[in-house]
């Protein structure tokens, strides 16, 4: 097969707000969080945020909900900015990593 690289796509704890997110995962949990962690913790505060709405607005129906998330734009999620196209998909920030003597880094960084 050769020495061809690996390259893949995979977002980081990279937000506004990571720094504290990291440093309460490790005083809790004793370790550095992975990137899914911070992800499902974005993923909750994003729902717990589109509640609010809907439960202001008597509300709490899943079109509420739902039109409510289309409505994300420039969201300060852990793992970076959080927007939501009109389809309702997701956009997040990734950057493109590599393995290089058994180390997961940037592709740039090599």
């Amino acid at each position: 097969m050769g020495d061809s690289p690996i390259i893949y796509f995979r977002p980081e704890i990279s937000g506004v707000n990571s720094s504290k997110f990291i440093a309460n995962y490790e005083n809790r949990f004793g370790r550095k969080p992975e990137v899914n962690v911070a992800r499902t913790y974005d993923a909750l505060y994003v729902t717990a945020h589109v509640l609010r709405i809907c439960d202001a607005q008597h509300d709490l129906t899943s079109e509420c909900i739902r039109d409510e998330l289309y409505t994300i734009h420039d969201f300060p999620g852990v793992v970076g900015t959080i927007n939501f196209d009109e389809y309702g998909d997701v956009s997040i920030p990734y950057v493109v990593k590599t393995v290089r003597d058994g180390q997961f880094m940037r592709l740039e960084e090599q």
